[in-house]
Protein backbone atom coordinates (compact mmCIF):
# COMPACT_ATOMS: atom_id res chain seq x y z
CA UNK A 1 0.00 0.00 0.00
CA UNK A 2 3.09 2.07 0.70
CA UNK A 3 4.85 1.81 -2.32
CA UNK A 4 1.68 2.19 -4.42
CA UNK A 5 0.41 5.31 -2.54
CA UNK A 6 4.19 7.03 -3.44
CA UNK A 7 3.35 6.28 -6.81
CA UNK A 8 0.07 8.01 -7.11
CA UNK A 9 2.20 10.82 -5.01
CA UNK A 10 4.71 11.02 -7.47
CA UNK A 11 2.39 10.38 -10.63
CA UNK A 12 0.50 13.98 -8.98
CA UNK A 13 3.51 16.07 -9.32
CA UNK A 14 3.20 16.94 -13.00
CA UNK A 15 0.00 18.68 -12.21
CA UNK A 16 2.30 20.87 -9.47
CA UNK A 17 4.21 22.45 -12.47
CA UNK A 18 1.62 25.59 -12.82
CA UNK A 19 1.89 26.49 -9.20
CA UNK A 20 5.23 25.69 -8.25
CA UNK A 21 7.36 26.38 -11.38
CA UNK A 22 5.65 28.00 -13.76
CA UNK A 23 3.25 30.61 -11.51
CA UNK A 24 6.51 31.76 -9.43
CA UNK A 25 8.52 32.10 -12.46
CA UNK A 26 6.34 34.40 -14.44
CA UNK A 27 5.93 36.76 -10.95
CA UNK A 28 9.43 36.72 -11.40
CA UNK A 29 9.81 37.90 -14.79
CA UNK A 30 7.21 40.07 -14.92
CA UNK A 31 8.81 41.50 -11.47
CA UNK A 32 12.16 41.65 -13.17
CA UNK A 33 10.56 44.04 -16.17
CA UNK A 34 12.14 44.67 -19.09
CA UNK A 35 11.59 42.09 -21.72
CA UNK A 36 11.69 39.39 -19.27
CA UNK A 37 8.21 38.76 -19.55
CA UNK A 38 8.47 37.90 -23.21
CA UNK A 39 11.26 35.22 -22.38
CA UNK A 40 9.29 33.91 -20.52
CA UNK A 41 6.64 33.27 -23.17
CA UNK A 42 8.92 31.54 -25.27
CA UNK A 43 10.78 29.26 -22.71
CA UNK A 44 7.51 27.86 -22.01
CA UNK A 45 5.86 27.61 -25.03
CA UNK A 46 9.43 26.08 -26.31
CA UNK A 47 9.79 23.72 -23.38
CA UNK A 48 6.00 22.24 -23.68
CA UNK A 49 6.06 21.82 -27.28
CA UNK A 50 9.81 19.99 -27.23
CA UNK A 51 8.38 18.01 -24.22
CA UNK A 52 4.84 16.97 -26.69
CA UNK A 53 7.27 15.77 -29.29
CA UNK A 54 10.49 14.62 -27.74
CA UNK A 55 8.90 12.02 -24.88
CA UNK A 56 6.91 9.04 -24.95
CA UNK A 57 3.30 9.27 -25.41
CA UNK A 58 0.69 8.72 -22.18
CA UNK A 59 -0.65 5.78 -23.97
CA UNK A 60 -1.68 4.64 -20.30
CA UNK A 61 -3.78 5.97 -17.65
CA UNK A 62 -1.40 6.42 -14.25
CA UNK A 63 -2.59 6.21 -10.65
CA UNK A 64 -3.26 9.95 -9.69
CA UNK A 65 -6.11 9.70 -7.48
CA UNK A 66 -4.23 11.77 -4.29
CA UNK A 67 -7.47 14.38 -4.53
CA UNK A 68 -6.47 16.44 -1.99
CA UNK A 69 -3.27 16.98 -3.69
CA UNK A 70 -4.32 17.49 -7.05
CA UNK A 71 -7.28 20.16 -5.30
CA UNK A 72 -4.71 21.88 -3.99
CA UNK A 73 -2.82 22.48 -7.09
CA UNK A 74 -6.05 23.98 -8.25
CA UNK A 75 -7.01 26.13 -5.28
CA UNK A 76 -2.97 27.73 -5.46
CA UNK A 77 -4.20 29.09 -8.95
CA UNK A 78 -6.33 31.99 -6.84
CA UNK A 79 -3.64 33.53 -4.62
CA UNK A 80 -0.81 32.85 -7.32
CA UNK A 81 -3.19 35.00 -9.93
CA UNK A 82 -3.74 37.70 -7.58
CA UNK A 83 -0.12 37.88 -6.68
CA UNK A 84 0.89 38.06 -10.37
CA UNK A 85 -1.95 40.59 -11.06
CA UNK A 86 -0.39 42.88 -8.12
CA UNK A 87 2.80 42.93 -9.47
CA UNK A 88 1.89 43.95 -12.58
CA UNK A 89 -0.09 46.29 -11.70
CA UNK A 90 2.11 47.67 -9.42
CA UNK A 91 4.69 48.14 -11.47
CA UNK A 92 2.45 50.15 -13.60
CA UNK A 93 1.41 52.77 -11.25
CA UNK A 94 5.03 52.76 -10.58
CA UNK A 95 5.43 53.92 -13.69
CA UNK A 96 2.98 56.12 -14.63
CA UNK A 97 3.61 58.33 -11.22
CA UNK A 98 7.31 58.66 -12.00
CA UNK A 99 7.69 56.61 -8.52
CA UNK A 100 11.09 55.37 -6.88
CA UNK A 101 11.08 51.80 -6.34
CA UNK A 102 9.27 50.44 -3.59
CA UNK A 103 9.92 48.04 -0.66
CA UNK A 104 6.73 45.23 0.03
CA UNK A 105 6.97 42.08 1.93
CA UNK A 106 10.76 42.18 1.79
CA UNK A 107 10.48 42.52 -2.34
CA UNK A 108 11.85 45.78 -3.87
CA UNK A 109 9.53 46.24 -6.91
CA UNK A 110 10.42 49.08 -9.75
CA UNK A 111 8.64 50.62 -12.25
CA UNK A 112 8.48 49.40 -16.18
CA UNK A 113 11.05 51.24 -17.79
CA UNK A 114 8.53 51.62 -21.16
CA UNK A 115 5.08 51.72 -22.07
CA UNK A 116 6.63 48.93 -24.77
CA UNK A 117 7.74 46.82 -21.49
CA UNK A 118 4.35 47.27 -20.31
CA UNK A 119 2.69 45.82 -23.06
CA UNK A 120 5.22 42.79 -23.54
CA UNK A 121 4.35 42.15 -20.19
CA UNK A 122 0.69 42.20 -20.35
CA UNK A 123 0.35 39.71 -22.98
CA UNK A 124 2.80 37.40 -20.89
CA UNK A 125 0.34 37.90 -18.05
CA UNK A 126 -2.55 37.31 -20.51
CA UNK A 127 -0.68 34.34 -22.12
CA UNK A 128 -0.21 32.68 -18.69
CA UNK A 129 -3.68 33.54 -17.38
CA UNK A 130 -4.68 30.93 -20.05
CA UNK A 131 -4.45 28.61 -17.20
CA UNK A 132 -7.10 30.52 -15.13
CA UNK A 133 -9.66 29.68 -17.37
CA UNK A 134 -8.21 25.73 -17.68
CA UNK A 135 -8.19 25.95 -13.84
CA UNK A 136 -12.05 27.58 -13.78
CA UNK A 137 -13.06 24.80 -16.36
CA UNK A 138 -12.10 22.03 -14.27
CA UNK A 139 -14.01 23.37 -10.98
CA UNK A 140 -16.67 24.11 -12.82
CA UNK A 141 -17.71 20.80 -13.55
CA UNK A 142 -17.86 20.17 -9.71
CA UNK A 143 -20.97 19.52 -7.54
CA UNK A 144 -19.45 21.58 -4.73
CA UNK A 145 -20.31 24.98 -4.53
CA UNK A 146 -17.30 26.08 -3.33
CA UNK A 147 -15.70 24.69 -6.51
CA UNK A 148 -17.81 26.67 -8.30
CA UNK A 149 -17.25 30.05 -6.86
CA UNK A 150 -13.71 29.46 -7.42
CA UNK A 151 -13.97 28.90 -10.83
CA UNK A 152 -16.09 32.28 -11.26
CA UNK A 153 -13.29 33.83 -9.68
CA UNK A 154 -11.01 33.31 -11.91
CA UNK A 155 -13.48 33.67 -14.64
CA UNK A 156 -14.05 37.30 -13.78
CA UNK A 157 -10.74 37.90 -12.67
CA UNK A 158 -9.84 37.76 -16.54
CA UNK A 159 -13.14 39.25 -17.73
CA UNK A 160 -14.73 36.03 -18.88
CA UNK A 161 -17.28 35.36 -16.59
CA UNK A 162 -20.25 34.31 -18.88
CA UNK A 163 -18.10 31.42 -20.06
CA UNK A 164 -19.32 29.24 -17.24
CA UNK A 165 -23.16 29.29 -18.26
CA UNK A 166 -22.14 29.21 -21.83
CA UNK A 167 -20.24 25.98 -21.21
CA UNK A 168 -22.00 24.19 -18.96
CA UNK A 169 -25.36 24.04 -20.81
CA UNK A 170 -24.29 24.96 -24.49
CA UNK A 171 -21.20 23.57 -25.15
CA UNK A 172 -21.89 20.30 -23.62
CA UNK A 173 -25.16 20.15 -25.10
CA UNK A 174 -24.50 21.63 -28.46
CA UNK A 175 -21.34 20.26 -29.06
CA UNK A 176 -20.54 19.43 -33.10
CA UNK A 177 -23.72 21.49 -34.07
CA UNK A 178 -24.69 24.04 -35.82
CA UNK A 179 -26.09 25.26 -32.80
CA UNK A 180 -22.67 25.49 -30.94
CA UNK A 181 -20.87 28.61 -31.47
CA UNK A 182 -17.76 27.00 -29.09
CA UNK A 183 -17.31 23.85 -31.95
CA UNK A 184 -15.38 25.04 -35.23
CA UNK A 185 -16.25 24.50 -38.50
CA UNK A 186 -14.35 22.78 -41.41
CA UNK A 187 -12.95 25.21 -43.15
CA UNK A 188 -13.72 28.02 -40.92
CA UNK A 189 -10.33 30.20 -39.89
CA UNK A 190 -9.85 30.76 -36.09
CA UNK A 191 -10.14 34.38 -36.17
CA UNK A 192 -13.84 33.95 -37.65
CA UNK A 193 -14.13 31.59 -35.32
CA UNK A 194 -12.57 33.73 -32.45
CA UNK A 195 -15.28 36.36 -33.11
CA UNK A 196 -18.27 34.02 -33.72
CA UNK A 197 -17.88 31.76 -30.64
CA UNK A 198 -16.84 35.04 -28.59
CA UNK A 199 -20.28 36.69 -29.38
CA UNK A 200 -21.96 33.46 -29.46
CA UNK A 201 -21.35 32.69 -26.27
CA UNK A 202 -22.28 35.80 -24.66
CA UNK A 203 -25.33 35.47 -26.43
CA UNK A 204 -26.02 31.93 -25.43
CA UNK A 205 -24.96 32.65 -21.69
CA UNK A 206 -27.74 35.42 -21.17
CA UNK A 207 -30.23 33.36 -22.90
CA UNK A 208 -29.74 30.70 -20.28
CA UNK A 209 -29.93 32.90 -17.15
CA UNK A 210 -32.77 34.53 -18.58
CA UNK A 211 -34.57 31.28 -18.77
CA UNK A 212 -33.75 30.13 -15.83
CA UNK A 213 -35.01 32.99 -14.36
CA UNK A 214 -38.24 33.32 -16.23
CA UNK A 215 -40.37 33.03 -13.21
CA UNK A 216 -39.09 36.08 -11.16
CA UNK A 217 -39.74 39.20 -11.12
CA UNK A 218 -38.21 42.98 -11.01
CA UNK A 219 -34.93 43.46 -9.09
CA UNK A 220 -34.90 39.85 -7.57
CA UNK A 221 -34.62 38.67 -11.10
CA UNK A 222 -31.87 40.73 -11.90
CA UNK A 223 -29.87 40.02 -8.35
CA UNK A 224 -29.85 36.94 -9.11
CA UNK A 225 -28.59 36.71 -13.25
CA UNK A 226 -25.09 35.17 -12.48
CA UNK A 227 -23.58 36.37 -15.72
CA UNK A 228 -24.83 40.04 -14.72
CA UNK A 229 -23.39 39.63 -11.37
CA UNK A 230 -20.02 38.27 -12.68
CA UNK A 231 -19.84 40.66 -15.53
CA UNK A 232 -20.56 43.81 -13.17
CA UNK A 233 -17.64 42.54 -10.94
CA UNK A 234 -15.30 42.61 -13.82
CA UNK A 235 -16.65 45.62 -14.63
CA UNK A 236 -15.56 47.30 -10.63
CA UNK A 237 -12.39 45.78 -11.46
CA UNK A 238 -11.78 47.14 -14.33
CA UNK A 239 -13.08 51.14 -12.78
CA UNK A 240 -10.86 49.91 -10.04
CA UNK A 241 -7.51 49.05 -11.78
CA UNK A 242 -8.05 52.71 -13.70
CA UNK A 243 -9.11 54.41 -10.43
CA UNK A 244 -5.97 52.87 -8.58
CA UNK A 245 -3.33 52.36 -11.02
CA UNK A 246 -3.95 54.52 -13.61
CA UNK A 247 -5.38 54.44 -17.74
CA UNK A 248 -2.03 52.70 -18.64
CA UNK A 249 -2.83 49.81 -16.14
CA UNK A 250 -6.94 49.81 -17.35
CA UNK A 251 -5.24 49.15 -21.22
CA UNK A 252 -2.63 46.56 -19.30
CA UNK A 253 -5.45 45.00 -17.37
CA UNK A 254 -7.63 44.48 -21.46
CA UNK A 255 -4.68 43.44 -22.69
CA UNK A 256 -4.38 41.09 -20.73
CA UNK A 257 -8.24 39.91 -20.94
CA UNK A 258 -7.83 39.47 -24.51
CA UNK A 259 -4.75 37.40 -24.96
CA UNK A 260 -6.19 35.26 -22.23
CA UNK A 261 -9.71 35.24 -24.22
CA UNK A 262 -7.92 34.32 -27.30
CA UNK A 263 -5.83 31.49 -25.42
CA UNK A 264 -9.65 29.75 -24.25
CA UNK A 265 -10.35 30.31 -28.19
CA UNK A 266 -7.52 28.81 -29.68
CA UNK A 267 -8.06 25.35 -27.06
CA UNK A 268 -11.79 25.60 -28.33
CA UNK A 269 -10.84 25.97 -31.94
CA UNK A 270 -8.73 22.50 -31.99
CA UNK A 271 -10.66 20.87 -29.62
CA UNK A 272 -14.02 19.98 -32.18
CA UNK A 273 -12.61 21.28 -35.54
CA UNK A 274 -14.47 19.91 -38.17
CA UNK A 275 -16.06 17.13 -36.47
CA UNK A 276 -19.95 16.80 -36.72
CA UNK A 277 -22.61 15.50 -34.84
CA UNK A 278 -26.24 15.87 -35.86
CA UNK A 279 -28.63 17.55 -32.99
CA UNK A 280 -30.41 15.52 -30.30
CA UNK A 281 -27.23 12.04 -31.38
CA UNK A 282 -25.80 10.78 -28.75
CA UNK A 283 -22.17 12.82 -28.22
CA UNK A 284 -19.20 10.09 -29.06
CA UNK A 285 -15.45 9.89 -28.92
CA UNK A 286 -15.60 10.60 -32.08
CA UNK A 287 -16.48 14.07 -31.66
CA UNK A 288 -13.27 15.47 -30.08
CA UNK A 289 -10.03 16.15 -31.01
CA UNK A 290 -7.31 15.26 -27.63
CA UNK A 291 -3.59 14.55 -27.79
CA UNK A 292 -1.17 11.72 -26.05
CA UNK A 293 1.35 14.40 -25.71
CA UNK A 294 3.06 14.54 -22.13
CA UNK A 295 3.60 18.11 -22.14
CA UNK A 296 0.04 19.16 -23.13
CA UNK A 297 -1.35 16.95 -20.80
CA UNK A 298 1.01 18.50 -17.53
CA UNK A 299 0.00 22.51 -18.70
CA UNK A 300 -3.88 21.56 -19.54
CA UNK A 301 -4.78 19.50 -16.29
CA UNK A 302 -5.36 16.57 -19.02
CA UNK A 303 -7.90 18.65 -20.62
CA UNK A 304 -6.33 17.10 -23.37
CA UNK A 305 -8.71 13.89 -22.64
CA UNK A 306 -11.16 15.95 -23.90
CA UNK A 307 -13.25 13.02 -25.43
CA UNK A 308 -14.20 11.34 -21.96
CA UNK A 309 -14.40 14.62 -20.27
CA UNK A 310 -17.91 15.49 -22.88
CA UNK A 311 -18.93 11.55 -21.95
CA UNK A 312 -18.60 12.30 -18.02
CA UNK A 313 -18.07 16.19 -17.58
CA UNK A 314 -17.79 15.61 -13.89
CA UNK A 315 -14.75 13.11 -13.96
CA UNK A 316 -11.96 14.85 -12.26
CA UNK A 317 -9.01 15.68 -14.61
CA UNK A 318 -6.74 13.29 -13.29
CA UNK A 319 -9.27 9.90 -13.66
CA UNK A 320 -10.33 10.78 -17.30
CA UNK A 321 -9.62 7.42 -19.52
CA UNK A 322 -7.96 7.43 -22.81
CA UNK A 323 -10.43 7.11 -25.56
CA UNK A 324 -9.27 5.06 -28.89
CA UNK A 325 -11.91 6.35 -30.88
CA UNK A 326 -11.44 10.13 -30.49
CA UNK A 327 -9.46 11.75 -33.47
CA UNK A 328 -5.86 12.42 -32.34
CA UNK A 329 -3.71 15.24 -32.93
CA UNK A 330 0.31 14.02 -33.80
CA UNK A 331 1.48 16.66 -32.25
CA UNK A 332 0.29 18.14 -29.38
CA UNK A 333 -2.10 21.01 -28.68
CA UNK A 334 0.69 23.66 -28.03
CA UNK A 335 1.90 23.44 -31.72
CA UNK A 336 -1.37 23.04 -32.83
CA UNK A 337 -2.98 26.28 -31.21
CA UNK A 338 0.29 28.12 -33.35
CA UNK A 339 0.02 26.11 -36.60
CA UNK A 340 -4.17 27.20 -36.22
CA UNK A 341 -2.92 30.91 -36.26
CA UNK A 342 -2.23 30.76 -39.94
CA UNK A 343 -5.36 29.52 -41.78
CA UNK A 344 -3.98 27.79 -45.06
CA UNK A 345 -1.14 25.66 -43.43
CA UNK A 346 -3.91 24.99 -40.65
CA UNK A 347 -6.30 24.04 -42.90
CA UNK A 348 -3.99 21.66 -45.24
CA UNK A 349 -2.63 20.06 -41.34
CA UNK A 350 -6.45 19.29 -40.70
CA UNK A 351 -7.54 18.02 -43.79
CA UNK A 352 -5.09 15.36 -43.90
CA UNK A 353 -6.45 13.80 -40.71
CA UNK A 354 -10.14 14.54 -41.20
CA UNK A 355 -10.14 13.03 -45.00
CA UNK A 356 -12.56 13.94 -47.20
CA UNK A 357 -15.17 16.25 -46.89
CA UNK A 358 -18.81 14.76 -46.83
CA UNK A 359 -21.01 16.44 -49.48
CA UNK A 360 -23.89 16.79 -47.27
CA UNK A 361 -21.05 17.87 -44.58
CA UNK A 362 -23.77 20.48 -41.90
CA UNK A 363 -20.86 21.86 -41.02
CA UNK A 364 -18.93 23.00 -43.86
CA UNK A 365 -17.62 26.85 -44.39
CA UNK A 366 -17.49 28.94 -46.84
CA UNK A 367 -14.07 30.33 -47.18
CA UNK A 368 -11.26 31.16 -44.36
Amino acid sequence: MRSRGGVRVLSSVRYCLVAFFFFPLIIYCTWRGGYWPLAYVLFTFNMYVLVDNCTPPLTSVQATRVAPLNNAFLFLQIPLAMALFAVYFLKIRLATHGGAPVTLLGLTIAPFGSRAQILAAGFAVGFHSGSNVVVAHELMHRHAHFWKVCSRILLVMTGDAQFQEAHLYGHHSGVGTLGDPASARRGESFYKFLLRSTAGQWKEAYLFESRRLRSRRGAGRILANRVLRGNVVSLALLVGVAWFFGPLALAGYLLIATVTKTVLESVNYIQHYGLTREPGSKIEARHSWECDARGSSMYLFNLTRHAEHHSVPRRPFWELQIQPEAHRLPHGYMLAIVVALFPRLWFRYMDRMLGPLPANAPLQHSGA
